[in-house]
């Protein structure tokens, strides 16, 4: 527990309660962003580390019919792309800040192997992520493979940068869902994307030095996305474009996939 105590605490739970439900998960209608603002001196939560957290993915009916604007956070293929709805911030900016703050706790140390399927913070490249362990390594037994939750992508990490989350931490919701480009099929008419556009899917947005993505899904498109012992999160099949240039189109021209005909 913090020194501030248990009552600011709580009232800071509370806030965020507040803040996330205000925000619904949701791109229609004017963003709720300004609940709080980016400066707000937020309380200490309470802090309580021997228990478990469940996170859950956001819902399907959570993603937006039309058009709504997106951050591109991982992109592995056409098939493949993490995206979180622009109406979350500053949200992320929070629970990112409060994580790291939590993980330097010495209650939040690791002291037993991580268990699969439980969820903990991780570090990677030098920042603090909610993860989720899927398995132990079956090359290095020191090392275990995560599935990093908010950015949807795996990761191998030694059980000595993994820490305990918060089992008091108001942030429950995972923060990105799965992208599909819509209107296009692998330019060799088979049914894997080639390396060379995942390549070029990673290429775009990395071209677009994290401008906004917008993001147009088809009616009735939404499913789930899953993957070896991943969390199900929702996949949505959508068009997508950033600084005015449509990815689909993008990989046409470069003769990395064709347009669908049926």
């Amino acid at each position: 527990m913090y020194e501030n105590g248990e009552g600011e605490g709580r009232h800071f739970i509370t806030v965020l309660h507040l803040f996330i439900d205000q925000l619904h998960y949701s791109c229609d209608g004017p963003s709720s962003a300004s609940f709080l603002p980016s400066s707000a001196s937020l309380p200490p939560t309470v802090c309580v580390f021997d228990g478990d957290v469940e996170i859950v993915p956001m819902d399907v009916s959570q993603i937006p019919s039309g058009t709504f604007s997106a951050n591109a956070l991982f992109a592995a293929g056409p098939t493949d792309i993490s995206l979180r709805q622009v109406s979350l911030d500053p949200m992320p900016d929070y629970m990112y800040d409060k994580l790291a703050e939590e993980c330097q706790m010495p209650d939040a140390q690791l002291d037993d192997s991580p268990r699969p399927g439980a969820f903990y913070a991780a570090l990677i490249n030098d920042r603090w992520e909610r993860v989720q362990c899927v398995r132990a390594s079956k090359i290095d037994k020191a090392a275990f493979c995560v599935y990093l939750i908010d950015v949807g992508a795996f990761h191998y990490v030694r059980s000595d940068v993994l820490r305990r989350l918060n089992a008091k931490t108001p942030f429950r919701k995972m923060l990105m869902f799965k992208c599909k480009v819509a209107h296009i099929v692998p330019f060799d008419g088979q049914d894997v994307w080639s390396r060379e556009s995942h390549e070029a899917v990673r290429e775009f947005f990395e071209a677009g030095m994290g401008e906004t993505v917008m993001v147009t899904p088809l009616p009735n498109s939404c499913g789930q996305w899953k993957q070896m012992n991943a969390p199900s999160v929702p996949l949505v099949t959508a068009n997508i474009s950033c600084c005015g240039r449509d990815l689909a189109d993008w990989l046409i021209s470069r003769r990395l996939a064709l347009p669908e005909t049926s």
